[in-house]
């Protein structure tokens, strides 16, 4: 097995067992196998994932969506991070004709489609990989949304258990407004 091959963090991640060993080289057996398997991680907890304010903006055929999560204590800080959702292709002129659609995304259609989703947490961007996107009611300022998802830790070693999500919210109009998100000390 190669370097890297066999890491919870794939092939663009290297744990500190596969790091020091020679190309090539067979891991080594035992416990100390993958010091970040996915079974022995801990879940990222649901109130992590508690939205404080949402947005969507772009223009038709690249809109963006952008969730800003209430600060959670991690790592002895007080983070703030957002979940970051680019590049959907619906064609309208503005996000309120979403109001009462529901779009759906096949792991084949993830593929084609150029969305990209992440959720920066412990200095790596993780991916999010959305499944679903159902638009409620919407008024003159935004639209409710539930976004069905899945979070990749291992991608860069997030120290957490891969995990499904659903985040329901209500996304403002407009861009975000400037904002640091960003570890408080």
């Amino acid at each position: 097995m190669a370097v890297g091959a066999g890491c919870a963090g794939g092939p663009s991640f290297t744990c500190a067992s596969c790091a020091a060993l020679p190309a090539e080289a067979p891991q080594p057996a035992g416990d100390n196998i993958n010091p970040m398997a996915e079974d022995t991680l801990p879940d990222f907890p649901d109130a992590f994932l508690t939205p404080r304010d949402a947005y969507i903006y772009g223009k038709p055929g690249e809109w963006a969506i952008i969730i800003g999560l209430q600060p959670f204590a991690l790592d002895g800080e007080t983070v703030e991070t957002v979940v970051s959702l680019d590049a959907f292709p619906w064609d309208v002129a503005h996000p309120r004709e979403l109001a009462g659609t529901t779009h759906t995304y096949s792991a084949e259609d993830r593929d084609e489609l150029d969305v990209e989703g992440s959720i920066y947490l412990r200095h790596a961007h993780h991916p999010v990989d959305v499944s679903r996107v159902a638009f409620g009611p919407a008024d003159a300022g935004g639209v409710q949304v539930t976004i069905k998802c899945d979070l990749d830790f291992d991608f860069e070693g997030g120290g957490f258990k891969n995990r499904p999500a659903r985040i329901a919210c209500r996304l403002m109009f407009g861009e975000p407004k400037a904002r640091s998100y960003r570890v408080i000390r």
